[in-house]
């Protein structure tokens, strides 16, 4: 049950989708640090939480086309990034999400798809 209520608190945090023209490498703004042990210590927490956005978010899209999502740390260790790429080259509904989220706090801090 608490996972449940988590992921969706994850869901409605600042979840926005907008074409992007380049790659996030950095956040410019103030990162929180709440807690002093990171509540996404693995790259597997970190695609379940995004799989799990993106699945109700993009309720017509199969986001199980997009996997294996690519998972790295940017900003200094201090946030997941997660993409999951659509596997048909050149097809009219070739999609790319992208979502950032804080390691330390679950909280997700970008969420858009290049179309």
């Amino acid at each position: 049950m608490k996972r449940t209520l988590f992921l969706i608190s994850l869901l409605f945090l600042n979840c926005s989708s907008h074409k992007k023209d380049s790659k996030l490498e950095h956040v410019t703004f103030p990162l929180v640090e709440r807690y002093g042990i990171d509540l996404i210590r693995s790259e597997e927490l970190a695609s379940k939480i995004a799989e799990a956005i993106w699945t109700e978010k993009y309720i017509n899209d199969d986001i199980q086309l997009y996997k294996p999502f690519t998972v790295k740390l940017i900003n200094d260790g201090k946030i997941w990034e997660v993409i999951g790429n659509s596997p048909l080259k050149g097809n009219v509904h070739k999609r790319e999400y992208h979502m950032l989220i804080n390691k330390n706090t679950g909280e997700v801090l970008r969420n858009y798809v290049i179309k």
